[in-house]
């Protein structure tokens, strides 16, 4: 780093002689960036592949026959670079090591502890009543389906001590959650019948797993969603897979309606129709369309809305 700094600085010394005793690994890398830099064309850097081995090779694998997830179509969309590196070359970020929280852990302990919670109210609904006594009690309801999943999941260790500290933030959720749960259900309210949480990681274009927390208490279809696309001026098929958090079930006179829900830990995760359009935020439309199109809500039902 230092020579870098200095050569930026036209003191080019230091980095000619690291440059001239440094393996390649440092210099491919000066290079990559180098490359990357240039903004009035495409190479190798960015992915454009020339070989036709590579071509072959590509061609295979993200053919016709190639299940596209939306998150996969966001990362393209965001940032093609991180697209090829990751999903085309397979290369991951090296892990730091640091004692910190698991954003991911948090996020399968939030969406299993959802469905469970949900499962229970159908099962078992709240009983009718103002929000200074409802929210109190799907607060509580919330921590609960919380600790079921915890116990679920034993761990020893640093891995417990992780997880518990994972637990207590997700309990520290538990009023904002009760209020959202209420402000959603107040939107609806004058439908004939409000939309419902239904059906719980509803997966499509793929086979559910045997280990999935949902496994058998979902609907699951193996056909993927497909959509007509034109690549280099031919008519073409994108198909998609994908595996949808919630899937909430109304009525409006004989039409049946449904809502798409993805779990979302951040404040900041809001449906933005500029980002529809960009591709950055492609999950919920295609989730929506795959319901619609798949039957995943029952035959005929139409959307009525999706959001976090």
């Amino acid at each position: 780093c230092t020579a870098v700094r200095q050569a930026l600085d036209s003191r080019r010394e230091l980095l000619a002689a690291v440059t001239a005793r440094a393996a390649p690994g440092p210099l491919d890398g000066i290079e990559a960036i180098a490359r990357r830099a240039r903004r009035d064309e495409f190479g190798p850097f960015d992915g454009m592949a020339s070989s036709p081995a590579a071509q072959a090779r590509l061609a295979a694998r993200f053919g016709d026959d190639r299940l596209w997830s939306p998150s996969q179509l966001e990362t393209y969309a965001s940032c093609p670079f991180k697209f090829f590196a990751t999903g085309v070359l397979g290369l991951q970020a090296p892990p730091t090591l640091e004692l910190v929280s698991d954003v991911r852990c948090r996020g399968s302990l939030l969406h299993d502890a959802l469905a469970t919670l949900y499962e229970q109210l159908a099962a078992e609904p709240l009983p009718a009543a103002d929000d200074d006594a409802l929210l109190p009690a799907l607060a509580e309801r919330f921590k609960r389906a919380v600790a079921a999943v915890m116990q679920s999941r034993p761990a020893r260790g640093l891995e417990a001590a992780l997880r518990e500290i994972e637990r207590r933030q997700i309990d520290a959720w538990a009023e904002l959650f009760a209020q959202q749960h209420a402000d959603y259900q107040r939107t609806w309210a004058a439908l004939d019948l409000p939309p419902q949480p239904t059906h719980f990681e509803a997966r499509f274009g793929s086979p559910r797993r045997a280990g999935d927390a949902a496994a058998g208490r979902a609907p699951t279809v193996d056909a993927p969603l497909e959509l007509p696309v034109v690549v280099d001026g031919q008519a073409a098929t994108a198909r998609f897979t994908g595996q949808i958090d919630r899937i909430d079930v109304g009525r409006v006179g004989d039409l049946t309606v449904f809502t798409v829900i993805d779990y979302k830990t951040s404040a900041r995760a809001a449906v933005k129709p500029d980002e529809i359009r960009a591709g950055r935020q492609l999950q919920l439309v295609l989730y929506a369309l795959a319901v619609a199109e798949l039957n995943l809500a029952g035959p005929g039902a139409v959307p009525l809305s999706a959001g976090y």
